[in-house]
């Protein structure tokens, strides 16, 4: 900052400062997590829990039972789907179900 300039916001600037270096996308993605009950509805929140997006674009996701499991399986198109409509974060590639410990 150059003496005589207004002071900025720490969210712009760091807001600024991740677009830049390009881990906008890879947080906004990170969200999907917090976002899995809205996005999947209470059904579907009830029996599973979002873990984690990997580093090559996959949603990790704990399922109750393997009978969920299979079942969310044959709906993981329409899942990500869903999920990949929010353009300004990284698309999902794959979900990884795995049961819940």
């Amino acid at each position: 900052m150059k003496r005589g300039d207004k002071p900025e916001r720490v969210d712009h600037v760091l807001g600024r400062v991740l677009e830049e270096r390009g881990f906008a996308g890879r947080l906004a993605q990170g969200r999907v997590v917090q976002e899995w009950p809205t996005l999947v509805g209470d059904h579907i929140a009830a029996v599973t829990r979002a873990e984690l997006v990997s580093a090559n674009n996959v949603l990790v996701v704990s399922v109750k039972t393997h009978a969920w499991m299979s079942e969310l399986a044959l709906l993981e198109r329409e899942i990500l789907a869903t999920i990949n409509r929010v353009t300004a974060r990284n698309p999902i590639a794959k979900i990884h179900w795995q049961l819940m410990r």
